[in-house]
């Protein structure tokens, strides 16, 4: 698994970096661990982001999340919840494409080919 990550990472690069030294000098900062020049933005918008993606990552270990897990994966389902999660599925997808084309940088590598 740790090689198929080496692997992806090293792809990525290559996909996403346009000039060959620059490829070389991110690979050769990937593995160098000098974490004195990394740079981190702590703004409100990403400590928020960041908040909600480690609480919704860790819920499932506590006993709330696992009462969620049961009840949404190992009940069967009448038509009303399949249609109610299936319509909130349908607006964070939509509010998800809303926000990536609302902004000029695109995360998508593929998206510069």
């Amino acid at each position: 698994m740790a090689l198929t990550f080496i692997i992806v990472t090293l792809g990525w690069a290559l996909f996403r970096i346009d000039d060959l030294s620059l490829c070389v000098l991110f690979v050769s900062h990937l593995f160098s661990f000098n974490m004195g020049s990394a740079s981190i933005d702590l703004s409100a918008e990403f400590i928020t982001i960041l908040t909600v993606a480690l609480f919704f990552s860790f819920i499932t270990l506590l006993p709330i999340g696992k009462r969620f897990g049961r009840l949404f994966f190992h009940t069967q389902q009448s038509s009303s919840q399949t249609i109610f999660v299936w319509v909130i599925s349908m607006a964070l997808f939509v509010m998800s494409l809303a926000t990536l084309t609302a902004v000029d940088f695109s995360p998508f590598i593929y998206f510069r080919f």
